[in-house]
């Protein structure tokens, strides 16, 4: 009980993660550094990752609602000319050839029949539009102060910086839901019509994945600024877009490491289920989180953060100076 009281205690994780000269030493942030302060932080981010998930709840009242144990069966014909073959049975038809069609189109499977429940619980997972987006932006600044090597207690500042930044946050989560629905249907949509052979859809189709890749690290950015400056929404949108293409190096990597990571956690889910289907939930949205913020963090300490403190040494909170009105206001 002690150890499982620590992993949620914030006292406790003030002690963990790399000393300063550490952070010196690996400022490059490396992948040495990746997994050193992935063992030291290892309880944050896990705390993080339960977290995000149970604040996601209507995903789970969504698996619920399509998993038919709340529905019935009927049965039903399995073919299209089951309707005339009954017409000739009851018209009297007798004989070997309507025996024949009996076997071949007479057969019947059941059909689900979607409960007033199931689909009360399917809609709501609709909610997800919003949880989405709130969620992460508890989550990008709990990460953000693990690449910081800041003291955290996940649990309380996790609920701690989605209040602080509700205003801003959640016109983002709006939008953030939409637009997800948006490119999910549209990959539905081209990968539909890729069947056709139509050179269009085709390249429409690999379009769309492209925008989805991108949008995915631009999630990290925005949300990592959102948690970081007191800025207009206009101006997150655009440093956002911007990072996006000066941190392509890390970006990269961060869609290599996202992917593989992606890709172990469906081939635990095939091999053991029960074992597949926790692990995202207990760890694995931490960790993925972990990654992003890890990749882009860096990019936005190096383009925003340091130039600034550079033009304005006296606004530098490590430095031995009075502070003086800023033209933005780290959240920390």
């Amino acid at each position: 009980m002690g150890k499982l009281f620590n992993l949620f205690s914030g006292d406790a994780n003030k002690k963990s993660g790399p000393t300063k000269q550490q952070v010196e030493r690996d400022k490059n942030m490396g992948l040495v550094f990746f997994f050193k302060l992935l063992k030291n932080r290892i309880g944050n981010i896990t705390v993080t990752s339960i977290v995000f998930s149970l604040t996601n709840f209507p995903i789970f009242l969504f698996l619920l609602g399509i998993s038919g144990n709340l529905d019935t069966t009927v049965p039903a014909p399995s073919s299209p000319l089951y309707a005339q073959v009954y017409g000739l049975q009851m018209a009297g038809a007798k004989g070997p050839l309507l025996a024949s069609f009996q076997a071949l189109f007479g057969s019947s499977s059941p059909l689900q029949v979607y409960s007033t429940a199931s689909n009360i619980l399917r809609y709501c997972g609709l909610l997800l539009l919003l949880t989405l987006g709130i969620s992460m932006i508890g989550m990008a600044f709990n990460q953000r102060e693990v690449v910081r090597c800041q003291p955290l207690s996940p649990f309380v500042e996790f609920f701690s910086a989605i209040k602080k930044n509700l205003k801003q946050g959640l016109i983002i989560a709006i939008l953030d839901g939409l637009f997800i629905v948006f490119l999910y249907y549209d990959i539905i949509i081209y990968y539909a019509n890729m069947k056709t052979g139509s050179f269009f859809m085709q390249m429409a189709f690999y379009l769309i994945i492209i925008v989805c890749l991108l949008y995915y690290l631009f999630r990290f950015y925005l949300f990592t600024i959102l948690v970081t400056f007191d800025m207009k929404f206009r101006t997150m949108l655009k440093n956002a877009l911007y990072l996006l293409f000066l941190g392509w190096k890390r970006n990269l990597v961060c869609l290599i490491a996202s992917g593989a990571t992606i890709f172990l956690f469906v081939y635990l889910y095939l091999l053991l289920p029960s074992v597949g289907i926790l692990l995202p939930v207990i760890f694995g949205f931490g960790f993925l989180g972990y990654i992003g913020i890890y990749c882009t963090y860096p990019i936005i300490q190096r383009y925003i953060i340091d130039p600034y403190y550079k033009d304005h040494p006296e606004e530098d909170p490590n430095a031995d100076v009075d502070q003086i009105e800023s033209i933005f206001t780290d959240r920390g």
